[in-house]
């Protein structure tokens, strides 16, 4: 939401201050952000109480009202002096007169008398509110050539080493001035109201001040091409009625809050690739119909574009007014911005620059009227430019005036209340915004032969639930955004590039009821598995539908990349197991409320920006020390609505009992502790569980003595077993060479009684 809100004090002020050369009222910081105020009354009762404060602490003498500086020097801060010429005294009661306030002059620009002022030596410093706004008689400033701080050339007030130039007399008279080379800075109201016609600036110019050139309504023209210019300071040119032709630096940065408020005739103006921010009213009630802010633009304050003051005061959006940018970019933002505390809501055309280029080629064709059809023929070809059908079924016809239909151009079937819309085949570009807030919308399948869909071609669709992108081979940015009932999309297999915005994300993370992507057989750079998007060789995962209902994933063991928003706000996902991945992009898992459960290995290097954030049901991650580089509130993290960001409590709050299991001394160990995320060191996974190592070794140490023990258990038994067999068997053998020697013995004896009988028989 943007930082700058509406304020009826602010313009209340700046139509004082426009009307009547009174005081500029700072109501800008330097970067463009507006202050607060109430309203005009609480306004005009804190300028009176202020004034009557600071009165009271004033000293009269004579002529002039002072106050006592910190050293004891005398400030200026009123006069009433009634003659032409004034010299400013270098004491007063005997104090040295050092500065001049913002009122050293008087607060009335109809009552002030000065033609000539003379300045002594004494002065040190000038008030940078500049009291001589409200000398519209002035004709001559002098500085005593003693004085160390100021001079005069040519009749104009410049600082001693001529950096700053302080104010050019509203009377000197001149109707073009050249500012000398070597100025720096156009101090507050330099040159408001003198009646100059031209101008030229010096190459070393950085700053101009609020104030510093307004009113000058002869001025036609600028050129700061040339300039080292960083700022334009607010209502620096505001009533330039006939300022026509502006040229910036490529140095600008900023344009603060009214910097060319009631420049009329301003009708078109080229800003600078490194503008930054552009504050609020800063152009207002200008001549603009349309303007292209560059993408280097952060901030764009309410109002600031696109707005005029009607007859009763009123702020009224210039009808018709066009922002022209790139999506995703503070100009798209713009466009549509709203907040409801404050009761207002932009509705500005959005336009990128080739849509612009485009439509200004258009314009300039011929255009015909067949049925409910605007055409124009390009090529000797139809392109629908406008549908004004009212019919809840809309059949496009093949031809227009004889021609083949080929292209939808953008907004063409814009806001129309059809459900169904039937595409000829001979249909092959679908151009950006072509179907934008077609909010009845419930499906529509593509020609066969369609070649490309333009970004944001089905923006605000949001009664569309199904989508079949026929033949396209390329599909833009943000195609699907506000599409929140889209459930199915069907791509081509022929289909070579789904294009990213500005932010990097996907079309896929806009559609939050996405149940599945399905991509059909061809030679394109995609497929799809079970409804999710991958390259074609499925290395990296483009796209997790939103709200495809499975509760647990385990990604392919192919994938190495999860690219960026590739799981952005899937609604159902609890648990997912993505083993093997290298890579993480920006913003992969952020909104991912319901996941509870990642699995990782040591494979992951890199996790960008966000890429857990707004997961708050996550209470646990692991990484190891193989991931070297890691985007800022990558995990823990969730945005936490109710911090008061306006006095400095950061959104951004750690999630309630989230640890990270890391090694110590790790990447992702010391970004942990960088950002205050409770850490453990020293586990292990197993199983699913974090283990402590210790622990681990501990259980290893018993295990393993266990192990050996059971090992010498029956170590032992097979000794004493072996022993036992081994003493059996000699046994057996010392039994067995007993009976062969009993044998042998039996059988020598049976040998000598046969001998016996033999002889006793002889």
């Amino acid at each position: 939401m943007r930082d700058h809100k509406r304020t009826a004090a602010f313009l209340a002020s700046l139509m004082i201050c426009i009307s009547t050369a009174a005081a500029p009222i700072s109501v800008y910081a330097e970067n463009g952000d507006d202050t607060s105020a109430a309203t005009v009354e609480e306004f005009e009762e804190d300028e009176e109480a202020a004034a009557s404060t600071a009165s009271e602490s004033y000293i009269v003498s004579g002529d002039f009202s002072y106050s006592l500086n910190s050293d004891g020097s005398a400030q200026i801060q009123d006069c009433t002096a009634t003659g032409t010429e004034l010299t400013i005294p270098d004491t007063i009661d005997g104090i040295k007169v050092a500065e001049l306030g913002k009122t050293a002059f008087g607060s009335d620009p109809e009552n002030c008398p000065f033609e000539k002022i003379n300045l002594p030596a004494s002065i040190e410093y000038i008030s940078s509110s500049d009291p001589f706004m409200y000398c519209t008689k002035l004709k001559e400033i002098t500085v005593d050539a003693a004085n160390e701080y100021y001079t005069v050339s040519d009749g104009v007030l410049f600082s001693k080493d001529m950096t700053l130039l302080v104010c050019y007399p509203q009377m000197l008279g001149g109707s073009s001035y050249t500012i000398p080379e070597g100025v720096t800075e156009l101090g507050s109201a330099a040159l408001y109201n003198t009646g100059l016609e031209e101008i030229t600036f010096p190459s070393t110019l950085a700053v101009i001040d609020y104030f510093a050139l307004g009113s000058l309504t002869g001025l036609t023209s600028v050129d700061m091409s040339e300039t080292a210019l960083s700022s334009i300071g607010s209502f620096a040119f505001s009533g330039c009625s006939a300022l026509s032709e502006v040229k910036l630096p490529d140095t600008l940065y900023g344009i603060d809050g009214g910097a060319f408020y009631n420049c009329k005739a301003l009708t078109e103006i080229t800003l600078p690739e490194n503008l930054n921010y552009i504050g609020q009213y800063a152009f207002m009630d200008t001549g603009l119909k349309s303007i292209e802010i560059p993408e280097s633009v952060e901030s764009i304050a309410y109002s600031a574009l696109g707005y005029c003051t009607a007859a009763n005061g009123e702020e009224t959006p210039v009808a018709g007014f066009t922002v022209i940018g790139q999506y995703g970019s503070a100009a798209y933002t713009y466009c549509t911005d709203s907040d409801s505390d404050y009761g207002y809501t932009n509705d500005f055309t959005f336009m990128t620059p080739e849509q612009a280029q485009q439509q200004s080629e258009l314009l300039a064709q011929e255009r015909f009227t067949e049925g409910a059809f605007e055409y124009a023929v390009i090529s000797d070809k139809a392109v629908i430019t406008l549908c004004t059908s009212q019919d809840t079924v809309i059949d496009v016809p093949d031809t227009l005036g004889g021609y083949p239909v080929s292209t939808i151009y953008p907004a063409a079937f814009s806001g129309l209340t059809a459900t169904v819309i039937n595409l000829p085949d001979s249909v092959t570009t679908i151009r950006e915004m072509a179907f934008y807030n077609c909010a009845y919308l419930q499906s529509i399948t593509l020609p066969a032969g369609t070649e490309s869909v333009g970004n944001n071609a089905f923006d605000t669709c949001t009664s569309l639930e199904t989508i079949d992108f026929g033949g396209a081979k390329t599909i833009g940015q943000s195609v699907f955004y506000g599409c929140t009932s889209l459930k199915s999309v069907t791509i081509s297999g022929e289909c070579t590039e789904i294009s990213v915005n500005g932010d990097g994300d996907t079309p896929f993370m806009d559609a939050s009821a996405l149940e599945e992507i399905i991509v059909t057989e061809g030679s394109g750079n995609y497929c799809t598995e079970n409804g999710v998007l991958y390259n074609k060789d499925k290395t990296t995962l483009y796209a997790y539908p939103s709200a495809k209902k499975d509760k647990e994933f385990t990604l392919p063991s192919t994938v190495k990349e999860i690219a960026q928003s590739a799981f952005y706000h899937a609604v159902n996902l609890e648990k997912v197991d993505i083993s093997g991945v290298e890579t993480i992009g920006t913003y992969a898992f952020e909104e991912c409320s319901a996941l509870k459960s990642v699995k990782t290995t040591n494979t992951i290097t890199s996790l960008g920006v966000d890429a857990f954030f707004n997961c708050t049901s996550l209470k646990s991650l692991r990484f190891g020390d193989k991931l070297t580089t890691i985007g800022s509130y990558a995990y823990g993290f969730y945005y936490n609505e109710d911090a008061d960001t306006e006095n400095d409590e950061q959104a951004e709050t750690l999630v309630e009992g989230f640890k990270l299991y890391c090694d110590k001394d790790s990447t992702a160990y010391k970004f942990a502790k960088n950002y205050g995320i409770e850490t453990v060191t020293g586990t292990v996974e197993l199983f699913g569980k974090n283990v402590d190592k210790t622990f681990l070794w501990v259980m290893a140490g018993i295990l393993l003595a266990a192990i050996a023990a059971v090992i010498g258990i029956i170590t032992g038994r097979s000794i004493k077993k072996k022993k036992a067999e081994k003493k059996e068997a000699e046994r057996q053998k010392e039994l067995a060479e007993r009976r062969a020697k009993k044998r042998e013995e039996a059988e020598k004896e049976a040998g000598a009684e046969n001998g016996k009988e033999e002889t006793n028989e002889e």
